[in-house]
């Protein structure tokens, strides 16, 4: 039992559990109680633990703990209320129960009985102190009382308290994650409502990625630090509302996932990552970003959507790998003359209600690597200034409610992929597919028709055309 409550506790952030009693302190929790426990229940507490620490998830709760549970008018030391008679019925009607029948029960007081799990809208599992079921497992809830039982062959076994106990370390460390070991290069933590880093973490002092997205996690230890070989660090969908300074110390860092965290802002020393090459932090609640981005000398892509920023800084010109950027969301107005002095090759235009878009395909058409570029609502019109980008090699137009395509498009004579997905087109012009460099030609959700696609495909076979 010692060394299924040390996996436990090595695997589970949440499980924290304290000493054993001594004999003189059991005899004290026995005194007050006004009730010698049973003798399993005893040995655990002497010789394993008297219970886990107050972590929140409490699965098996100190003797004291577990008074703290009771109602005002229970008393342990008074006999439990159910004779072998009511158990003998209990167990029938447990043993005979099907899938979606109610759970058998049966009123009576809350005597003769210990919490020693809480499981939440006032359901208890306790250990029973008197009586022909003295040291077996019962659950009270709203409904009453009922023996726990193991079914067997038609015949409902009652649970003992170390078969309890151990049953539920059990289910516990199945469902951990996996045990961390010191030389682990890849740790994966993810979706498991941690609030805190496992301490097996910061003893892989050499690993490479740390994957925590989707917990609860609402502070970063110091502790991270010792890991300096990290190359990922993933902590999207969290609950940090600080990214603390030392974050500057992970020099190997290459990708940094913070999505979805309320972060509001940066710290300067994030431009201390010199080896960064992908920043992800969409829905953090910038409103702006720090003049120090510019030491992201290696930042390849750098996720902006959903935020609150309104201009972009000057220190985004200055990443000479910058080559995704992704601004969806974002009440900008315009984008800066000096995007055309970036290295920026992929490029959407979505949900951005504040942009000039005119203006924006203006400046973006001296902006030499430019490859990709999508143009989504809220954008219905499209300006003249699409055809000056003619550098432009897929270009998407997707829900802009198009019934043809427009002339500008014709005009982009490097296009090789062009993407018309959800809009209102029946029919495509000719002069499309006579575009010198096209090769595919994307039509999902349009209306037009299966034959007249077959009609295409059949006439201009050089072009792919996707359609469902």
């Amino acid at each position: 039992m010692r060394k299924k409550l040390a996996e436990l506790v090595a695997r589970y952030a949440h499980a924290e559990f304290l000493p054993p009693f001594s004999t003189e302190e059991l005899a004290a929790v026995e005194e007050k109680l006004g009730v010698e426990l049973p003798e399993e229940y005893r040995a655990f507490l002497v010789e394993v633990s008297r219970g886990e620490e107050d972590t929140g998830s409490a699965f098996l709760l100190p003797p004291e703990d577990g008074l703290l549970c009771l109602t005002p008018d229970a008393t342990p030391s008074a006999p439990f209320p159910f004779g072998d008679d009511a158990v003998e019925v209990l167990r029938r009607r447990i043993a005979k129960k099907k899938r979606g029948d109610d759970e058998p029960a049966v009123d009576g007081p809350w005597n003769g009985a210990l919490p020693l799990m809480g499981r939440g809208d006032g359901e208890f599992d306790c250990l029973v102190l008197h009586g022909p079921e003295r040291g077996r497992m019962w659950k009270y809830w709203d409904a009453g009382w009922a023996p726990i039982c193991v079914v067997k062959k038609g015949v409902a076994e009652p649970v003992p308290f170390l078969d309890w106990v151990e049953e539920h370390i059990k289910e516990l460390v199945g469902s951990a994650p996996p045990p961390i070991k010191p030389d682990a290069k890849e740790i994966r933590l993810v979706g498991l409502g941690l609030t805190s880093v496992p301490p097996a973490v910061f003893e892989a002092v050499g690993a490479e990625k740390l994957v925590l997205p989707t917990n609860q996690l609402a502070v970063l230890p110091p502790e991270l630090t010792k890991l300096t070989s990290l190359r990922v660090l993933s902590l999207a969908d969290n609950a940090l509302r600080e990214l603390p300074g030392w974050i500057g110390d992970f020099r190997a860092l290459e990708e940094l996932y913070l999505s979805g965290n309320p972060l509001g802002s940066l710290p300067e020393t994030i431009g201390r990552l010199g080896s960064l090459q992908r920043l992800t932090l969409a829905k953090t609640g910038l409103r702006s970003l720090p003049e120090t981005l510019d030491g992201l000398q290696r930042l390849a892509e750098l996720d902006l959507r959903w935020n609150a920023i309104e201009v972009l800084p000057e220190s985004v010109e200055a990443l000479p790998a910058l080559r995704v950027l992704k601004l969806l969301g974002n009440p900008l107005r315009r984008l800066p003359s000096w995007i055309a002095r970036t290295a920026v090759e992929e490029l959407e235009l979505e949900k951005l209600p504040e942009l000039d878009l005119a203006k924006a395909l203006a400046a973006l058409s001296d902006l030499p690597a430019l490859r990709t570029l999508g143009i989504y609502p809220p954008h219905q019109e499209l300006p003249p200034s699409l055809a000056g980008l003619r550098q432009v090699k897929w270009l998407k137009l997707i829900g802009l409610g198009l019934r043809g395509v427009p002339r500008e498009v014709l005009a982009m004579q490097e296009l090789e992929t062009l993407s018309l997905d959800q809009n209102q087109l029946t029919a495509i012009p000719d002069e499309v597919f006579q575009m010198p460099k096209l090769t595919s030609l994307v039509l999902f959700s349009n209306p037009i028709s299966r034959d007249e696609v077959a009609r295409l495909r059949e006439r201009w076979q050089h072009v792919t055309i996707e359609y469902l």
